[in-house]
């Protein structure tokens, strides 16, 4: 039986007279009559909408179960907040049945962070200079990718998102750094895994042949120079070439194609990575410090990440009214 749910959303902005629908998962959301004011106002310090939560719209899902519709009500958390760089959630949820209202409650833990930054998708390209501040393009195109991917796939997309949305709130530099890293590192593991090539150069008997020759000529050889035993204990492992971190990420950023140029990006890359070593290995955050602008640029390469992995190809961004920043002549 197919009930609706009814989810209050915060700081989740709808211009007026607009609403967002999706009829194929059952969604609808309206704004609130306080969404405007809170849109209005929401940068300026002297009033109170530049920090905490205000109720702004009500999210509307048809559902044959709960746990599907608060699914859903949770990716238009992660989406939300994506798109209008802010902490968009929702409290509580309830259901009319018979004519009367039946209501649930569940507190969710929310990263702090302020409402008054300019949202990463101001609106979408109408004709020409014109636009809409309705960002259903996005929306549509998003939850449509969510809903046909499998498990694994949706999990790590989920999840770098979450990384993302973590990266803005107010936590310290060091941790927002790891954290985004740890995110673009799992998914390059997860693509290096299923693309890399299983094809056998040489067969088993073929390989111990092999180890046991190159074994025997390297024995020789360490008589003279004592670091030839450390390749000597690297032929008994279960490979013997991998690709580094840095290549698998490369791999897997030009598969995508995120829109960088080639050589910009690798050396930013080279950057970022030393930073994270220094940062896991030795503790120690004077590269990060030195150039605090790679983490901006760490997350540029996560929001076109993310676009790409939410089906948002470079012809649709392009549709996007997205805040520019000034990125340097690094990326």
């Amino acid at each position: 039986m197919v009930e609706t749910y009814v989810f209050d959303f915060y700081n989740l902005y709808i211009p007026k007279d607009k609403k967002y629908e999706n009829k194929e998962l059952g969604i609808r959301i309206i704004p609130l009559k306080l969404a405007e004011e809170f849109e209005k106002n929401r940068t300026k310090f002297s009033k109170p909408y530049y920090r905490g939560v205000f109720k702004t719209a009500k999210c509307f899902i048809k559902s044959k179960t709960e746990d599907e519709a608060k699914k859903n009500a949770s990716w238009l958390e992660f989406l939300y907040s994506f798109a209008q760089s802010r902490s968009v959630f929702f409290l509580g949820w309830y259901k009319y049945k018979k004519g009367k209202k039946y209501s649930s409650f569940q507190s969710k833990f929310v990263k702090p962070r302020e409402n008054r930054f300019s949202e990463l998708i101001h609106g979408v390209h109408t004709r020409g200079v014109f636009y809409t501040r309705d960002i259903s393009l996005f929306i549509d195109t998003s939850l449509k990718k969510l809903s046909e991917s499998k498990k694994e796939e949706l999990d790590g997309l989920l999840t770098t998102i979450y990384a993302y949305n973590i990266s803005h709130s107010e936590i310290v530099r060091e941790l927002k750094f790891l954290i985004c890293w740890t995110a673009l590192e799992k998914l390059s593991n997860n693509n290096y895994n299923v693309h890399k090539s299983h094809n056998k150069l040489f067969e088993k008997s073929e390989i111990a042949f092999i180890k046991r020759a190159v074994k025997f000529t390297l024995d020789f050889l360490s008589f003279f120079d004592k670091r030839i035993k450390k390749i000597i204990r690297n032929i008994d492992q279960n490979y013997l070439y991998e690709h580094n971190t840095l290549d698998k990420i490369i791999i897997y950023l030009n598969l995508i194609d995120i829109g960088f140029e080639e050589q910009k990006l690798k050396n930013v890359l080279e950057k970022l990575l030393k930073i994270r070593n220094s940062l896991v290995h030795h503790l120690n955050s004077d590269l990060l410090i030195k150039e605090p602008q790679l983490l901006f640029y760490l997350q540029m390469i996560m929001e076109n990440e993310i676009f790409r992995k939410l089906g948002i190809d470079k012809e649709m961004q392009k549709r996007f009214l997205l805040n520019q920043y000034n990125r340097g002549n690094e990326l």
